[in-house]
């Protein structure tokens, strides 16, 4: 019976988490993952080392933006110890919560300074599932925390 439980959970999960998805050609990706997981925030216009990369991050609600990441280095913020950068630039978070939820940006910059292209979008939404148990009976809670309007639809 709990093998049972677990698989139709895992399937519901399977389910939730096909909300990801990316636009061909363009620089920004929706993301969904499960809240306490680790997300990978690629960023799609590395130039050369991570030395000039810099992740900002807008929350919900947000007007202005938090700089995460300046030319390679994690700065000090309430999740940098959940934060780290991977050798191709991509930005790591660790044991995601729906305080994550937004969007990233990540920023190339040449030697002198300049912006190089486009800003690399990642757009992650968390998926936050909780079950309750009555003998025999789950029921399983969900929410999604997300930037801008939800995107998601349940049918």
């Amino acid at each position: 019976m709990d093998e049972l439980k677990q698989i139709k959970k895992s399937s519901l999960l399977i389910l939730l988490l096909q909300f990801t998805g990316a636009a061909i050609g363009q620089r920004f990706l929706y993301l969904s993952v499960r809240a306490g997981d680790e997300a990978t925030l690629p960023c799609d216009n590395m130039i050369q080392e991570c030395e000039s990369t810099t992740w900002l991050f807008r929350g919900p609600g947000r007007t202005a933006a938090v700089a995460l990441v300046r030319g390679g280095q994690i700065g000090n913020h309430a999740k940098s110890d959940r934060l780290r950068v991977t050798e191709k630039c991509s930005l790591v978070i660790k044991k995601v919560t729906d305080m994550d939820a937004g969007q990233y940006s990540c920023r190339q910059y040449n030697k002198v300074n300049e912006q190089q292209g486009s800003d690399s979008q990642v757009y992650l939404s968390v998926v936050t599932m909780t079950e309750q148990q009555d003998n025999d009976r789950i029921w399983i809670s969900c929410s999604v925390s997300t930037y801008g309007r939800c995107r998601h639809q349940v049918k």
